[in-house]
């Protein structure tokens, strides 16, 4: 989960395809753990971070 905050906040990748990136093929799979790991879901932890 760290390499996928890393892609998240210096990218502007799909979270789909960060989702790939760190080894979940399954778009929905990666957002559910993601989301259980820090409270957020991908977009949400992006936009946050983005402002």
């Amino acid at each position: 989960m760290a390499r996928a905050r890393s892609v998240l906040d210096t990218s502007d990748l799909p979270v789909a395809e960060v989702g790939r990136l760190v080894g979940m093929d399954d778009a929905f799979y990666f957002s559910r753990q993601f989301r259980r790991t820090h409270g957020m879901s991908p977009r949400a932890y992006r936009e946050m971070r983005k402002g």
